[in-house]
C-alpha cells in the first residue's frame, strides 16, 4: 500500500503539462513496442495495445484520476506491457539456444 501511495504522490508531484507529457511518452513507447512485435504477436497484443493506447490518450488530455481508472494503474500497465510484449535480448538468446 505504500509503494502505491508513493507513486500516486510522485505523479501528483508533476505539473499538469509534465502528466501530460508523460502520459504521451507512455502512448508512444506503446504503439512504438507494438510496432517492433512480429505479425503473429501484433495480432496476439493488438487488443491490449489499443485498449491501453485509449487510456493513455485519455490521461495525456486530461492527465487527473478518473472514476475507474488511476493514472497510477495506466502507468504500471504501460510499463507491464512493454515489458511482456517485447521479450528481452537474454530470452531471444536462449530461444535460438534451443
Amino acid at each position: 500500500m505504500q509503494l502505491g501511495n508513493a507513486k500516486r504522490t510522485a505523479l501528483t508531484c508533476l505539473t499538469y503539462q509534465q502528466r501530460q507529457l508523460l502520459f504521451a511518452g507512455l502512448k508512444s513507447e506503446v504503439n512504438r513496442s507494438f510496432c517492433m512485435l512480429d505479425p503473429q504477436a501484433q495480432r496476439r497484443w493488438a487488443t491490449a495495445a489499443q485498449k491501453l493506447t485509449e487510456i493513455l490518450e485519455f490521461f495525456e488530455h486530461a492527465p487527473q484520476d478518473a472514476e475507474g481508472c488511476s493514472m497510477v494503474k495506466a502507468v504500471e500497465l504501460a510499463c507491464e506491457f512493454t515489458i511482456q510484449a517485447i521479450p528481452s535480448e537474454h530470452e531471444i538468446a536462449n530461444a535460438t539456444i534451443h
